[in-house]
């Protein structure tokens, strides 16, 4: 197997998601430089690129009672939280389809309808060795979610010497939260996984 340097930089490597950096996941926790000083740092973002589009999720108490809010004040999702006997969140679409669940009970599980089978939120979402990143599998590629400052970020995992490109970024400030995807992100189907992501991140509660 062909060594990555990015995975040695503390970058995801997809045949190996655990050669990652010490230390511990957390929304607040510092990106790390890769060991070949031409490489950017993780924190490179997506804020320069003129394609980014922001979801914004409106609630007041939790996210798990909210409405995703896209381009042009679109409504795109609506994500609710049953009584405390069901604990689920579910997700629907504007037609008001469902089309994701996240079960609480016990370990979390969670789904995407046609998109992912039901599973262990913590397998979908695969906290590192040295947790300080999460990978996911979507559509079939490798991504990596990577905490930096309030911000947590994904990036599309790559090989050789192609540095891995930020595709989507979530923000929360204040009672705030957002959600923003390159046109890429979304051409290529990840809005979904990316909301269901989100609000397992900012739940408050724990998925492992």
């Amino acid at each position: 197997m062909a060594t990555n340097p990015y995975a040695q930089g503390g970058w995801f490597n997809p045949e190996n998601p655990n050669s990652l950096n010490n230390g511990p996941w957390t929304p607040a926790s510092p990106p790390q430089p890769s060991l070949f000083g031409a490489l950017p740092y993780a924190g490179a973002g997506i804020d320069a690129d003129p394609t980014t589009m922001r979801f914004v999720f409106n609630f007041n108490s939790t996210v798990l009672n909210s409405s995703v809010v896209g381009p042009r004040d679109r409504e795109y999702f609506t994500i609710m939280h049953n009584t405390p006997n069901r604990n689920n969140t579910l997700f629907r679409d504007a037609d008001g389809r469902s089309i994701a669940l996240i079960d609480w009970n016990g370990m979390p599980k969670v789904e995407i309808h046609a998109l992912l089978q039901r599973q262990n939120a913590s397998s979908w979402l695969t906290l590192s060795a040295d947790r300080r990143q999460r990978t996911m599998n979507a559509r079939g590629k490798w991504y990596a979610w990577v905490p930096e400052g309030n911000s947590v970020t994904l990036y599309e995992a790559t090989y050789a010497s192609t540095p891995p490109r930020p595709v989507g970024k979530i923000t929360r400030a204040g009672q705030s939260l957002y959600l923003d995807l390159t046109a890429k992100a979304i051409q290529v189907g990840l809005l979904e996984y990316c909301v269901v992501a989100t609000v397992l991140f900012q739940s408050g509660k724990d998925i492992d």
